[in-house]
């Protein structure tokens, strides 16, 4: 199936760029252990608390930005924050034509091939660590969102990306990879457990508040 799929791809007449703004979403097929030869592909469903889109089933991917090499890039690093796809782990098939979305964004369909086993993760802006790194001194980790003062007090923060981001900390800044790894699998564990905050609420999950998420991730420790 992989090789007709690629082969369709490859036969494929390409559009000319529309010259809108570009994306690209990444669909990935699934192609591992028991899935060999017979694929599935990986989609993700926004939380249906969200004020726009809510409950929409899509691909992972955004928007192309500054520093993205090209397509492939963009998909591959949306894809890794998004669901924590190991890029080293996808290979590209190919490149469907685009689509014009109704915000007038040329989205570019690139297909890959995932060929191992992957720790998806689900995220919303809460699960975003980040750094700013500089070439001496130390660096700065935070959570992408800081510190939400647009929900201050009502215990409905995420609280995975500041713990993320200590973990990113720990592995980049202090050199402690051993206790990186033990708070992204507190992480991981929590979220395999079905707990959510409601920015990444789902059916079938239990909601908790910021607080007791904490709780759920010191528990998991």
């Amino acid at each position: 199936m992989i090789k007709d799929i690629k082969y369709k791809l490859d036969s494929e007449i390409r559009e000319r760029p529309s010259g809108q703004p570009q994306a690209a979403v990444l669909i990935g097929l699934l192609n591992y252990n028991h899935l060999k030869d017979n694929p599935e592909i990986i989609y993700t469903q926004r939380s249906k608390s969200m004020s726009t889109h809510s409950g929409e089933v899509s691909f992972p991917g955004g928007k192309v930005e500054p520093n993205d090499k090209d397509l492939s890039h963009t998909a591959l690093r949306e894809a890794n924050e998004e669901i924590n796809l190991n890029s080293k782990d996808a290979s590209l098939l190919g490149q469907m034509n685009y689509l014009i979305s109704r915000h007038k964004i040329e989205v570019n369909p690139m297909v890959y091939e995932i060929n191992a086993e992957q720790k998806f993760r689900a995220n919303s802006i809460g699960m975003l660590p980040s750094a700013s790194l500089g070439s001496e001194g130390p660096g700065l980790f935070e959570p992408v969102h800081g510190s939400a003062p647009d929900i201050a007090g009502q215990d409905k923060a995420n609280p995975m990306a500041m713990v993320l981001s200590a973990a990113m900390m720990l592995r980049i800044g202090l050199k402690q990879a051993a206790a990186a790894d033990d708070l992204e699998a507190a992480v991981d564990a929590v979220l395999a457990g079905g707990f959510r905050t409601g920015d990444l609420m789902a059916e079938g999950c239990t909601q908790l508040g910021c607080r007791a998420m904490g709780e759920q991730l010191l528990k998991a420790l």
